[in-house]
C-alpha cells in the first residue's frame, strides 16, 4: 500500500466520521489538499483524451471535481475507501464531468466521448482485478442489455472509431439505422452509468 493511498484512506475516514462543523471543515480542507495533488496528473491524462474541453488546465478540472465530490464522499459515495479506490472513484467523477460536457457540445462527436471513457478504463487497468472500479464491468453489462444490433453499431462506431457510413457497410444496414443505434446506446449508457457522478 502506498503512502499516498494510506493518507487518502485515512483522510477519507476522517471526512466521513467528522460530526461537528469545525471537524467537518478541517477534514474537508485536509482531504482537498492531499487529493488535489494526486488528482492533477490524472486530470492531465483525461484532458489529453478530451481536447475539446473548456477546462483550461488539469488543476482547474481537479479543483472543480473535488468541490463537487467532497460532499458526496462525506455521504459515503465511494464504494472502495481502501488503497487506490478513492483515486479511481475521483478519476471516474472527473471523467464523467468531461463526458457530460462533451455531450452538451453540439460539435462533439461520439468518438470523443468514447475517448474519455477509454481514458478512465486505462487509469483503472493497472489495478488488481478485485479492486478495479466497477464502472469497467458495468459498461460491458450495460452494453449487454441492449439488442445485439444496437451494441454492434456502438462497438463499430465508438470502439473501432469508424464512421457511421463505414459501420453501415460493415453491418449491412442503412447509415440512419447506425445513427439511431448509437444514439440509443449512448442514452442507455448515460442512464446506467449516471450513478458514478456525484
Amino acid at each position: 500500500m502506498s503512502d499516498r493511498s494510506t493518507t487518502l484512506a485515512a483522510l477519507l475516514a476522517a471526512l466521513t466520521t467528522a460530526r461537528s462543523p469545525e471537524d467537518c471543515a478541517a477534514a474537508q480542507v485536509a482531504f482537498y489538499t492531499a487529493a488535489r495533488l494526486a488528482l492533477v496528473p490524472v486530470c492531465a491524462s483525461l484532458l489529453r483524451a478530451a481536447p475539446v474541453s473548456t477546462w483550461q488546465s488539469p488543476e482547474d478540472l481537479a479543483e472543480d471535481t473535488l468541490v463537487d465530490a467532497i460532499p458526496a464522499l462525506q455521504r459515503g459515495a465511494c464504494r472502495d475507501p481502501r488503497n487506490d479506490g478513492v483515486m479511481r472513484w475521483l478519476a471516474t467523477v472527473a471523467s464523467r464531468r468531461l463526458i457530460s460536457e462533451a455531450r452538451r457540445r453540439a460539435d462533439t462527436c461520439d468518438t470523443e466521448v468514447a475517448d474519455v471513457l477509454r481514458a478512465t478504463y486505462a487509469l483503472n487497468a493497472h489495478a488488481e482485478a478485485d479492486t478495479v472500479h466497477p464502472m469497467r464491468h458495468e459498461y460491458e453489462e450495460a452494453l449487454a442489455e441492449v439488442p445485439d444490433a444496437m451494441a454492434g453499431s456502438w462497438r463499430v462506431v465508438i470502439e473501432e472509431q469508424r464512421t457511421k457510413t463505414d459501420a453501415a457497410a460493415v453491418l449491412g444496414v442503412h447509415r440512419t439505422t447506425v445513427h439511431h443505434h448509437v444514439k440509443a446506446v449512448r442514452r442507455h449508457l448515460a442512464t446506467r452509468l449516471a450513478h458514478y457522478a456525484p
